[in-house]
């Protein structure tokens, strides 16, 4: 390959674009910090669950590697069990993988295509929300983004231990946070069949002494598991649900609208644009979306290693079975260096092109639910036509939907960050009054049924979905629910943490049952020798929506 990299100062704080990129991503920063602290959204049930693991320092914990109860442990231990301070290092960690890219990016590439790449990553919708949220995504692009920089540099210095060591390091972490960094050492392979500079540094004794050190990090949750009978990796393959073995085809196009939110409509065109322009050409002919520079096409091949393996394995999985939105968000990471530098390096597009991109942004519109013809009419032609105009006053060159890309996610972005810190009358208003219904009402929930476990004397409380265990053991801690609570288990093996936590089969204290699931509850008498319906509790969260439990007290 042409591609040698560029040897430069990542952090030139002399240099413009630096500045500019620095200033936005500080902004921004600031933005999302004031919004995990002012927020007035409850934890959601996987955000009290992790905190939960928590309180317990492991190895290994039910579905998910010890690296998020880690963090979060070290964040309370810091500033207390608010859900602020649960939340407080998603922003953050955003924010140190934003400038991950921007330096390898300007490694790479130039400092223009180095500061469009991080704005592109911090502006996507996915980044947005999940700054907003503790979860382990934000943890594995961290990791991710930074054993890609290292590789990088470890492969213009071949002969560096220290940063094979790290790569190492970085590779277990990864592996700490959530094992979708397996596809980091699909990509590692990919790159290797083709580039003889990434050859040379992990086909080398180096490289085994870095994958030496990525196991002794692994070895401890490696144990955890044998000892716990696999329960992560089980947990993890079950996921799966392979048992199917059917495609569904459209599951495709699912999958194809999910990617649209995590990573914005336009920087997914933008991203396929990229994947296109740097594959479909010959000796002969080029795409009209390659790009003129031989040395830059060599750097997004390289970077196309490590989106196209999350992408494609995703998709196949959703075809077989299902796959949530966010299991290809590791593509985004070298994805967002791949929409900058093509963006910024391609040459002009056939006009009819343009044309096309806003015919499907007129259809998309016409037929969205719920909105009168007049308003889909609007949506249709307004966007259409200022694409058209953009497209115009850039020369028809993609530089354009750049530009469109980032007005668009940063809008996302405002909107859904009003909502999350404006009234809840706001978001129901708008119409995602159900989008948070799970960060609702457990306030209030503990309260209502505290009352019926003092009322009715109850030694214990039961609920029939993990969801509501866990959004009640966090909200109801410090003794607020008067009794301990517990999940019933549905099957013969737990399925879920909460199940773990389940009434011992010689319980003979009053029990409390709060079920929100009716098509269990023949199963659920069955288990006890006396049984009374008492009432209901139900709480608002939304406008047209509840949660709503019916109570019997058991024997």
């Amino acid at each position: 390959m042409g591609f040698t990299g560029r040897r430069t100062d990542i952090l030139d704080l002399k240099d413009r674009y630096t500045q500019i990129s620095l200033a936005l991503l500080l902004g921004v920063l600031a933005l999302r910090v004031l919004g995990v602290m002012i927020t007035p959204l409850n934890l959601g049930p996987d955000e009290a669950q992790y905190w939960r693991w928590s309180q317990s320092l492991d190895w290994g914990y039910f579905s998910k590697p010890p690296l998020i109860a880690w963090v979060i442990s070290a964040s309370t231990y810091l500033f207390g069990e608010s859900e602020w301070a649960i939340r407080l290092p998603a922003p953050f960690l955003h924010f140190w993988t934003s400038l991950l890219l921007f330096g390898l990016a300007k490694a790479q590439f130039t400092p223009r295509i180095a500061a469009y790449s991080a704005v592109t990553y911090i502006l996507m919708p996915g980044v947005t929300l999940s700054s907003g949220v503790m979860t382990t995504d934000s943890l594995l692009l961290f990791f991710w983004s930074a054993a890609l920089f290292v590789l990088w540099r470890w492969r213009t210095r071949p002969q560096s231990l220290g940063l094979a060591l790290l790569l190492g390091s970085l590779i277990g972490f990864g592996f700490l946070a959530k094992y979708a960094m397996i596809y980091f050492l699909i990509g590692m392979i990919l790159v290797c069949l083709y580039d003889p500079p990434t050859r040379r540094a992990l086909v080398s004794w180096r490289a085994g002494l870095g994958a030496l050190l990525a196991g002794l990090i692994l070895s401890p949750h490696i144990y955890w598991n044998i000892t716990h009978s696999f329960q992560t990796l089980s947990h993890t393959i079950d996921n799966a649900h392979w048992t199917q073995q059917v495609f569904n085809l459209d599951h495709a196009l699912v999958f194809f609208s999910d990617q649209m939110g995590i990573a914005g409509p336009i920087a997914i065109c933008l991203l396929i644009a990229a994947l296109i322009g740097v594959f479909y050409k010959t000796e002969k002919r080029q795409s009209p979306l390659t790009i003129s520079s031989s040395t830059q096409t060599d750097a997004l091949i390289w970077l196309s290693s490590f989106v196209i393996p999350a992408l494609t394995i995703i998709l196949i999985q959703a075809m077989i079975s299902r796959a949530h939105a966010n299991w290809a968000a590791t593509a985004y990471c070298a994805g967002s260096l791949m929409i900058a530098a093509y963006a910024l390096q391609a040459r002009a597009w056939p006009v009819w092109i343009w044309y096309a991109f806003a015919g499907l942004g007129a259809f998309a519109a016409l037929i969205i639910a719920n909105l009168n013809l007049t308003t889909r009419l609007a949506l249709a032609a307004l966007p259409g036509c200022a694409l058209l105009m953009l497209g115009w006053s850039h020369n028809w060159r993609p530089l354009a939907l750049a530009h469109a890309n980032f007005a668009v996610n940063a809008v996302i972005g405002g909107v859904f960050m009003v909502l999350a810190v404006g009234p809840a009358a706001w978001s129901d208003g708008a119409g995602f009054g159900q989008s948070f219904k799970r960060t609702r009402g457990w306030p209030e929930t503990v309260e209502a049924l505290s009352k019926a476990v003092s009322e009715h004397q109850a030694a214990a409380l039961m609920v029939d979905e993990r969801e509501h265990w866990h959004g009640l053991d966090y909200y109801g801690r410090a003794g607020k629910l008067g009794a301990p609570v517990y999940t019933w288990p549905r099957y013969d093996q737990a399925q879920s943490f909460a199940e773990t936590i389940s009434l011992p089969p010689d319980y003979s204290d009053i029990v409390l049952i709060a079920s929100a699931k009716p098509y269990l509850r023949p199963r659920i008498r069955a288990d006890f020798k006396t049984i009374k319906a008492v009432g209901w509790v139900n709480i608002q969260l939304y406008e047209t929506g509840k949660r709503q439990f019916k109570l019997y007290v058991a024997e």
